[in-house]
């Protein structure tokens, strides 16, 4: 009996082994690190522990970028480019609205806004709209550079009203006809008309502004005309108007009638009217020893305003002085800048 018991353990002992064997078995837990990231996951076959586990990323949500510093464009020819002739006859102002402003005005917009409105009569009509109501000067200032290549019937008539204007528009008008008057004669007998007619201040100045370059084509009766009026505004009441008017006599004198003009100029109580006289002696084909010693004066008048006698004095350089006069034009060269 005492012999069976361990025969009897050893029989158990056998067949708990034999069940073990053959009975299924739970599957391994896999105790290796896993990514924790929310939005990962594992792909690992878990009927077999020793496949690696090849962890998939799911696709982030987009990380808002910084911004970035606008980076330099090459400069266009124009912010708006016409694709089709429908869209070129179009009088769409938006490009000039866009060319006119500082920031993108160039060379290359200038002269495509040029073509566009050679030959496009629609085009012109509606910048010479926005021109009229265009309140901002600087902007009006390079509209009225684009309109000073057309001389053009439609924008001489608009220039003759605005003209009647208001004050700005006035001198905006008068720019415009000062870049055409050179090469239109239609042009210049405006210009000549107003200043001849009028008795309004502005438009005697905006009228002589206008007729600041003598073209070569000008007529004799023209250049005449012109000098017997700002003969005449040289003694006008307005300081601004003389000033004008000196100068006006020194590009347009046809002889030397005008000389006497110049010479009262650089007696003038206004200090612009005796700058702009002496200046006017530039280049002036009537000179007289009266006017070099007058000049020469003012050179030396140690009472009268610097600019004005250095004005004197680079004049005189450009004149035939005698050897005296060039001694005395020396000293007061150097006791003015004293």
């Amino acid at each position: 009996m005492r012999n069976a018991l361990p025969i009897a353990g050893c029989c158990i002992a056998l067949i708990a082994a034999v069940y073990w064997f053959f009975s299924p078995q739970p599957p391994a837990v896999d105790t290796r690190l896993t990514d924790k990231t929310p939005g990962t996951e594992s792909r690992a076959d878990t009927s077999n522990p020793f496949v690696p586990v090849e962890p998939t990323v799911a696709t982030p949500a987009a990380i808002p970028k910084q911004a970035e510093a606008p980076q330099a464009q090459e400069p266009v020819a124009s912010a708006v480019q016409p694709t089709t002739p429908e869209a070129d006859n179009t009088p769409d102002l938006r490009a000039y609205e866009i060319a006119a402003d500082g920031q993108t005005w160039n060379k290359a917009t200038y002269q495509y806004e040029l073509e566009r409105l050679r030959g496009n009569q629609p085009l012109l009509e509606a910048l010479l709209l926005e021109f009229q109501n265009e309140n901002d000067a600087a902007r009006r200032k390079r509209l009225a550079s684009l309109l000073g290549h057309f001389d053009n019937p439609a924008v001489l008539a608009t220039l003759a009203e605005m003209i009647e204007g208001d004050t700005e528009a006035r001198a905006s008008a008068f720019d415009v006809l000062g870049r055409l008057q050179p090469n239109s004669p239609q042009a210049r007998a405006m210009a000549i008309d107003k200043l001849r007619q009028s008795d309004e201040p502005s438009v005697q100045i905006g009228a002589m502004n206008a007729l600041t370059t003598v073209a070569g084509s000008t007529s004799q009766s023209d250049r005449q005309s012109v000098q017997q009026r700002a003969i005449d505004l040289a003694s006008s009441n307005e300081a601004a108007v003389r000033q004008r008017a000196v100068s006006t006599v020194g590009n347009w004198a046809t002889d030397n009638s005008a000389t006497a003009v110049l010479v009262q100029g650089l007696a003038d109580s206004d200090p612009a009217v005796r700058r702009s006289a002496a200046y006017a002696f530039v280049d002036y084909p009537y000179t007289t020893s009266n006017a070099i010693t007058v000049l020469l004066n003012r050179a030396e008048d140690d009472s009268e305003e610097r600019r004005i006698r250095r004005a004197a004095a680079l004049v005189l350089r450009t004149m035939q002085l005698t050897p005296d006069q060039v001694s005395r034009l020396n000293v007061a060269a150097v006791e003015m800048e004293r």
